[in-house]
């Protein structure tokens, strides 16, 4: 009897386990193995959130569609496909010459105003004068043409009855006599006199 208990007692206790092993209390399971690919890694794109711009593939790779197709956006200020923009060139500006006055002799009759006199109130008229034959010229450069400017200087130095031929333009005739209206000569005591200033205008 002792030698047989004795070994029963030698005998490990456990449930299945191989004789002379001890059983170890089981664990948690092992981590998953990682994917042997990266293409079994690559997990479905995400749609993109509103209002972010789209991940544009690197070249070489083709992008799968996981959707509709971007709609285009067309500003307002770019043209469409089918309608281009069209873009018009301005007219260059016609070229006007320059206006030229050329005066005539200065004739003066009467007493107290000799030529002298009258030429120096003259010339500084000249720019007036040539204004008034610009100012037609510019928008009809073919209306040249010559004309006699004619008035009356009493012995306040004031001009009266000025006037012209007639061999420009109506409008640059009348704003010639305008001019000789608003000269002013010296006073002379007793004197009056009749002036004639022939005039010639052209576009160089």
């Amino acid at each position: 009897m002792k030698p047989a208990l004795l070994a029963l007692l030698l005998i490990p206790l456990g449930c299945g386990g191989a004789p002379g092993k001890s059983a170890t209390p089981a664990g948690p399971p092992p981590p998953a193995a990682p994917p042997a690919t990266d293409t079994e890694a690559t997990a479905r794109p995400q749609p993109t959130p509103e209002g972010s711009a789209p991940v544009v593939p690197e070249k070489g790779i083709r992008a799968e569609n996981h959707g509709p197709d971007p709609v285009p956006v067309v500003l307002a200020s770019n043209p469409t496909p089918n309608h281009p923009a069209v873009v018009t060139a301005a007219a260059p500006p016609e070229k006007v010459g320059a206006p030229l006055m050329k005066r005539g002799t200065v004739e003066v009759r009467g007493e107290g105003y000799d030529v002298a006199t009258v030429t120096r109130t003259l010339n500084k008229a000249t720019a007036s004068l040539l204004l008034c034959y610009q100012n037609s010229a510019t928008t009809n450069p073919n209306i040249a043409g010559s004309t006699t400017l004619t008035f009356k200087i009493d012995s306040e130095g004031k001009v009266s009855n000025a006037d012209t031929s007639g061999g420009v333009d109506r409008q640059v005739e009348q704003c010639i006599s305008g001019v000789a209206m608003g000269l002013v000569f010296p006073k002379k005591a007793g004197a009056k006199a009749t002036v004639s200033y022939p005039l010639t205008f052209s576009m160089k």
